[in-house]
């Protein structure tokens, strides 16, 4: 029989012949019969004869009665195995070994066989005799199961008869046995378990790679060949496995060049072999790699050892290098900008202006031409005053006898379209190239060949201009197959020209007309200086000395320490100081003696390139007073107000106890009816001044926890139970005022009271709906049931009904509309715009 026994739970992926080797076993057993003459055998735990590849049983020496006899026939093999189990199950924990007469009357021993100190097999010897047997139990027995009593008899005669001691001698050979076949299989078994464990990482690690959002693969170390692409690589390169399936193929495909190849691929080698004797994660490697598609893209391999293959990953790094490159732009820019801005801040004339304007485009755009023209002194024309970059247009320009410098632009012959498109301050794109930038002074013929000689591809300008002021225009030509980059940047630090230019023909115009300036400082009741960059006055007017109670001669030179208190010194000077540093307009308050002035400094040119404060300062001492009266006064009328929403809430609540107490003294339906409805009216403008009191703005409440906590209140009035009719509110959070709230909450008050009182008879069930919510400066609410429908014969103008009448009215009040709807239990829709409080003397 070939066994099919499989260990315990913990090793069930493989069997007990898994773990030894049968056949060496067999020839050892058979060496033991050939010295001993001992028969023995290997069985596992369910009795079973163990075999090896070949089919043959891991035994040696059986003796023919038990294979001709006791082994064939049905009855007599069960009884073997019956023996064999009992012999088995007979073993108790740490016994060496166990001893049995068999059921067919042969003496048999077990020898345990643990693994890992678990019972699996036993090594069994058997088929002899302690003593003669008795033949004529043997005799009874052949022909109990219909044996041939001779040859049964005879075969009987040949087994052997042994005494205890050299059979226990034996016994000790197969004990030692026993022991290394459990040693050799325990050692199998932690074998098979790392085996099993490694192909289970193996397969996690596969699952792993390829549901990684990154382009990933495995690579067979020893051969070279690639085991795995996860889809992300496939996507990113184009490639699949099939495509390449080993690495001197990927190395072709994704290294179109010979050199690049062979040095990326050596450069791959050299770090695979540091890894080796590091035990380390490889370097990261950049290298640019060609997808299927021919796209061609910057990227950055990761290589992880591992025993027998190596992990891949690969980075793409084109958008995070765009990226960088666009963050290195931005700084550039933003150090351009900011020293283009100091270098302005002292100069003092348009040339001076314009070269370094030129140089910061220049450094900008190394590779374009930089031409720039500036408005000459009639201001009816323009003439080219520095170009940057020219040393590429030397050779075209004497080629055509070209002199950019003695070319003049009338103002006139500007293009009105090209003008009208400046005026917004951004760079515009000549649609006619250099062409149309020279206003047609040089021919388009010659503009067409110089662009084709030089390489010109597009060409931009933009003009100096502040406020409708021309003073002049920048140009850019970009190189053939280049982009313009730094176009904000560029607008940006000529728009600080044109303002450095501005601010220059102002201080020109303020020079030239000192007095006027004078005649306007004074003219301002409020205070008004400037100081040099020491901050020494240099220029005060009338109101700066009634305050100081000083001529001007004995303010001028004079700093504030020398005029006024420390303290207050010090705080003039450290705005003095920021307004100046900063270069920027400041606004403070500073407090001077008991008195409170607002003052306005501002950065200012004094002349001789030097720069100053100057200030406007008026006394606004006054104003916070009258502001902080005003601020008291609006707290006290707030606390005024709430005490009064509080006290009429009160009161209202006093007149609702009152209608209460009443009800006891009245026996007849109809009147108590009209009371809790009178009561429930009060109590829902009682509870509007309750919620504008608790409100933060005392005029608009949260409508939508008004209307939560009315339809409570009115379900406990008229003892409903809101598991029998429920309600359902749909409602936007809106606040609204006083006067539209009351008609409102009135509305809804008599609305679900009529639903409470006449939608649901005899206990039936249903749904109480309300929606609120606004619609352009209307609002929309809408109270809707479920219930049995308000008779055909009511109208809205009813005029016996008093709930409907108070709805119309309350509708009218409200300048809305009311539109009720029977084909499904009952809604009411009311549309009305918010009211305002109007004067109603």
């Amino acid at each position: 029989m070939v066994s099919t026994f499989h260990v315990s739970d913990k090793m069930a992926s493989y069997t007990f012949l898994d773990l030894i080797d049968p056949e060496r076993i067999k020839k050892i057993l058979e060496i033991f019969h050939d010295l001993t003459g001992i028969t023995s055998t290997l069985i596992d735990s369910e009795g079973n004869i163990l075999t090896c590849a070949d089919g043959t049983w891991v035994a040696a020496g059986w003796q023919d009665i038990c294979i001709n006899f006791h082994r064939k026939h049905p009855e007599t093999l069960k009884r073997c195995l019956e023996s064999d189990t009992h012999l088995s199950g007979n073993l108790t924990a740490g016994e060496k070994y166990s001893c049995y007469h068999c059921l067919n009357g042969l003496v048999d021993m077990a020898v345990p066989v643990y693994v890992g100190g678990e019972h699996l097999a036993n090594v069994f010897a058997g088929q002899f005799f302690f003593q003669h047997p008795d033949e004529d139990f043997f005799r009874k027995q052949a022909q109990k199961y219909g044996f041939n009593p001779e040859e049964y008899i005879n075969d009987l005669r040949k087994v052997p008869v042994f005494d205890e001691d050299y059979i226990n001698k034996g016994i000790k050979f197969l004990v030692e046995l026993a022991e290394i076949i459990g040693e050799m299989g325990l050692k199998e078994k932690l074998l098979l378990e790392t085996n099993e464990q490694l192909e289970k990482s193996h397969k996690e690690l596969l699952k792993v790679i390829t549901s990684m959002p990154i382009p990933m693969g495995i690579i067979n170390s020893q051969n070279g060949k690639i085991e795995l692409l996860n889809d992300k690589f496939t996507e990113f390169t184009g490639y699949s496995l099939n495509e390449v399936p080993e690495m001197k193929i990927w190395w072709k495909k994704a290294f179109s060049d010979e050199i690049i190849r062979e040095k990326t691929r050596n450069d791959w080698i050299r770090r695979r072999k540091n890894v080796e004797i590091t035990n380390d994660d490889i370097v990261p490697m950049e290298s640019e790699i060609t997808s299927k598609t021919g796209l061609k893209r910057l990227v950055r391999f990761y290589l992880r050892p591992m025993e027998n293959f190596d992990i891949v990953s690969l980075v793409d790094l084109t958008e995070i290098r765009k990226a960088e490159e666009k963050e290195r732009q931005y700084y550039q820019e933003l150090h351009t900008i900011n020293e283009t801005f100091i270098q302005l801040l002292g100069v003092q004339s348009d040339v001076e202006i314009f070269k370094i304007i030129g140089k910061s485009v220049k450094n900008l755009l190394p590779s374009s031409m930089v031409t720039i023209s500036s408005l000459v002194s009639d201001k009816r024309h323009m003439k080219i005053v520095d170009v940057l970059g020219l040393e590429k247009f030397t050779d075209a320009l004497e080629k055509f006898k070209i002199d950019p410098f003695a070319l003049t632009f009338s103002l006139s012959e500007l293009d009105s379209k090209l003008l009208f498109l400046h005026q917004e301050g951004k760079l515009v794109r000549s649609e006619e190239g250099i062409y149309g930038v020279v206003m047609g002074k040089i021919p388009r013929k010659v503009c067409e060949l110089i662009e084709r000689f030089v390489n010109i591809g597009e060409v931009y300008s933009i003009a100096f201009l502040w406020e409708k002021n021309l003073y002049g225009g920048l140009v850019i030509q970009i190189p053939q197959g280049e982009t313009l980059h730094h176009k904000e940047a560029i607008e940006t630090i000529v728009h600080q020209a044109s303002i450095a230019i501005q601010r220059i023909r102002a201080e020109e115009d303020l020079i030239k007309s000192e007095d006027k300036y004078r005649a306007f400082i004074n003219s301002t009741s409020d205070m008004a200086y400037l100081k040099d960059n020491h901050f020494r006055y240099v220029m005060v007017n009338q109101a700066n000395q009634k305050f100081f109670n000083r001529t001007e001669e004995e303010i001028l030179d004079k700093t504030d320490f020398d005029l006024m208190p420390l303290e207050s010194a010090q705080n003039c000077r450290e705005s003095d100081e920021e307004a100046l540093k900063n270069q920027k307009i400041l606004v403070t308050e500073e407090i001077i003696g008991k008195k409170i002035y607002e003052t306005l400094k501002f950065p200012v040119n004094i002349g001789n390139e030097k720069m100053g404060v100057g200030a406007f300062i008026r006394d606004i001492t006054d104003k916070k007073k009258a502001e902080k009266a005003l601020k008291e006064s609006l707290e006290e009328k707030e606390v005024l107000l709430r005490e009064i929403h509080h006290r009429v809430k009160n009161n209202m609540q006093i007149i609702s106890s009152l209608l209460n107490l009443q009800k006891k003294y009245v026996e007849e339906e109809e009147t108590v009816n009209i009371l809790v409805e009178s009561q429930n009216r009060i109590k829902t403008m009682a509870m509007i001044h309750e919620k504008l009191y608790q409100s933060p703005n005392l005029t608009s409440i949260n409508f939508n926890e008004y209307t939560e906590k009315l339809v409570n209140d009115l379900f406990y009035s008229y003892g409903k139970k809101m598991s029998v009719i429920k309600t359902s509110f749909h409602m936007e959070e809106v606040k609204i005022g006083l006067d539209t709230a009351i008609p409102c909450g009135l509305i809804l008050n008599e609305l679900v009271t009529n639903s409470l009182k006449y939608a649901f008879p005899e206990d039936r069930t249903g749904i109480i709906t309300i929606k609120f919510r606004s619609e352009g400066e209307y609002f929309i609410l809408k109270v809707l049931d479920d219930g049995v429908g308000v008779p055909e014969d009511i109208k809205l103008e009813n005029k016996d009904t008093l709930g409907f009448q108070l709805v119309t009215s309350l509708v009218k009040q409200l300048d809305g509309t009311v539109q009720m709807d029977r084909s499904h239990g009952t809604s009411f829709t009311i549309k009305f715009k918010e009211l305002h409080y109007s004067d109603r003397m």
